[in-house]
């Protein structure tokens, strides 16, 4: 046996068997990856066991046949790494590393299996008068083979009854929590585009919250180049499945038409869908396409049947239209107290719409006593917030000293504020 890792890239490791540079990284990658998430230190001794020996297997498909001498050796090397393993785990740590870091570590892995790294010694120096590979920290070919071959088990240890991505084949969970590590940063360095791979794979396996994740990401562009055709197709496959979230961003796509053609009728259904399941948006955008007859029959006691539960969920457009519908009297009883409070609820939440019908409603006395001075505190919060209606409103409340003492010049500020802004007020009046 040798171990020759130089210009070729290549060693072999006992009759049959051949591993080469770039499968040792990939290899010793996974280990980190999957001990930074602290896997096998979760597994109980009797599902280790069956791990180890799945791992075992899965080295006789590297290129041992039953009964080789190779394959011989690796059960010797299997049985005492046993033992061993813990020890050798609780060193491996839960951050990134450099190669020249590895390969110090690995030869303190070596060391601390010595039997293993001297027997391995022996079966190099009986099987090849090949020169064995040193390592900078003097670490002979037997102890850096014994190393490696300890990763390459504790591996089998953690989850290597797999492909060679180090996730085990046909395990979609454990494929999403590998691109939520990518994605979050956690563990290892963040890497959208590798988050996007793995949700990818889970995602072709079925996994729902993998589908919904890979369609967000080429919505918004992220680990992926922006295309919102694949968005809507992995939406498809989620809301087919059941996925709310899915259902509900379907129907985001459809009405506007982004990434499939506009269809009105289709985004109601999937809005139905998602609002049936209790999402608050889906519920607030069935009410107004209800409203509006779009998609679906005009109903305005359907509208406020769906815009009361969004408003109960806090959904702060369900608030204001269903407000508005209290003040008009439209699909239900009219109600200037009810919708006052509906107002000052989206107020509370920071929303400068609420500040604005809040002000409306103090000036007009709808709901509550007229009290021209608080209206003009929120007409002028809303202002601070940007709102153009509002800042031509408070230029009216200076100039005709309405709430606060008349003050042409300051009229004259907030006007040309106004002219100048670039935002408008999302209000009704």
């Amino acid at each position: 046996m040798s171990i020759g890792l130089g210009t070729t890239a290549a060693a072999s490791m006992g009759e049959g068997m051949r591993l080469d540079l770039t499968a040792a990284k990939s290899v010793v990658s996974r280990v980190i990856v999957l001990f930074s998430r602290q896997s096998v230190l979760r597994q109980k001794d009797g599902e280790w066991m069956r791990r180890l020996n799945a791992g075992f297997s899965r080295l006789g498909r590297w290129g041992g046949e039953p009964g080789s001498p190779a394959m011989r050796s690796a059960a010797v090397w299997r049985d005492r790494l046993v033992d061993q393993a813990r020890r050798i785990w609780g060193f491996l740590p839960r951050f990134s590393f450099s190669w020249s870091w590895l390969s110090a570590r690995m030869a303190w892995m070596a060391n601390q299996a010595r039997p293993l790294g001297d027997a391995m010694g022996e079966v190099a120096a009986s099987a090849t008068r090949s020169r064995p590979f040193v390592l900078a920290t003097r670490v002979s070919g037997g102890q850096w083979a014994a190393g490696l071959v300890a990763v390459m088990v504790s591996v089998a240890a953690a989850d290597l009854a797999c492909g060679s991505s180090g996730i085990p084949a046909g395990d979609a969970q454990s494929r999403f929590d590998h691109a939520l590590s990518y994605l979050d940063g956690n563990g290892v360095d963040r890497d959208p585009r590798r988050a996007a791979m793995w949700f990818e794979k889970a995602a072709h396996q079925d996994h729902v919250r993998a589908q919904e994740f890979l369609a967000w990401m080429y919505y918004e562009g992220i680990g992926v180049a922006q295309d919102d055709r694949r968005a809507v197709h992995w939406y498809h496959k989620a809301a087919a499945k059941g996925s709310a979230p899915a259902a509900q961003n379907l129907g985001w796509h459809y009405l506007y038409g982004r990434g499939i053609d506009s269809d009105a009728e289709t985004a109601a259904h999937w809005y139905g869908v998602a609002a049936e399941k209790g999402r608050a948006f889906a519920q607030s955008m069935l009410g107004q396409l209800h409203l509006q007859g779009l998609g679906v029959p005009r109903d305005d006691k359907r509208a406020v049947h769906w815009l009361a539960k969004a408003a109960r969920a806090g959904d702060t457009d369900g608030r204001l239209i269903l407000g508005r519908l209290y003040m008009e009297g439209r699909g239900v009883l009219r109600n200037d107290r009810r919708a006052f409070t509906l107002f000052r609820g989206v107020a509370e939440t920071g929303d400068y719409r609420g500040f604005v019908h809040l002000g409306w409603m103090y000036l007009q006395g709808r709901g509550v006593e007229r009290d021209p001075a608080t209206a003009f505190a929120w007409y002028r919060r809303a202002a601070e917030h940007g709102a153009v209606d509002a800042q031509l409103n408070v230029a009216w409340f200076y100039e005709t000293g309405t709430g606060v003492a008349a003050d042409p010049a300051v009229a004259h500020a907030w006007l040309r504020r106004a002219a100048t802004s670039t935002e408008s007020a999302r209000t009704v009046h």
